[in-house]
């Protein structure tokens, strides 16, 4: 985790983004906004437990504080949310109202963040890359 907690990764490139945005039945301005962004990514070690995940969106960030492995409410329309962190992986499985899950591998390596997304009943995966600024 040292090689990585704290480091800020910008946004390279995306695969399969609209085939997962399809899977979780995101339309409208959120699947334009999802399709669109070019977020920035920061995990940090609070050094209590607890991490701070970021996506830095321009002046917008979305925080997230969190314990590995404890479940809690994302503050986003009922979804409930476990982070667990595994060596240089952060594991972020959400749970929607719907019924649907979905899991967001995110893999630290000190040049570079893969983020695979996957939905249970789906068979693809969306991947998102980003580089260490």
């Amino acid at each position: 985790m040292a090689d990585f907690a704290g480091k800020l990764y910008k946004y390279d490139r995306s695969e399969n983004i609209e085939a997962f945005l399809d899977s979780i039945n995101v339309q409208g301005e959120a699947r334009a906004g999802y399709i669109n962004s070019r977020p920035d990514i920061k995990l940090v070690n609070n050094g209590d437990g607890s991490f701070t995940f970021d996506i830095i969106l321009g002046e917008r960030t979305i925080s997230n504080t969190f314990k590995s492995g404890v479940e809690f409410d994302e503050n986003m329309a009922g979804i409930m949310t476990t982070f667990t962190v595994e060596s240089n992986k952060l594991v972020q499985v959400q749970k929607f109202p719907s019924g649907k899950v979905v899991t967001i591998t995110r893999e630290f390596s000190p040049t570079e963040l893969k983020t695979v997304s996957t939905v249970e009943g789906w068979t693809g995966s969306a991947t998102r890359y980003f580089k260490a600024a």
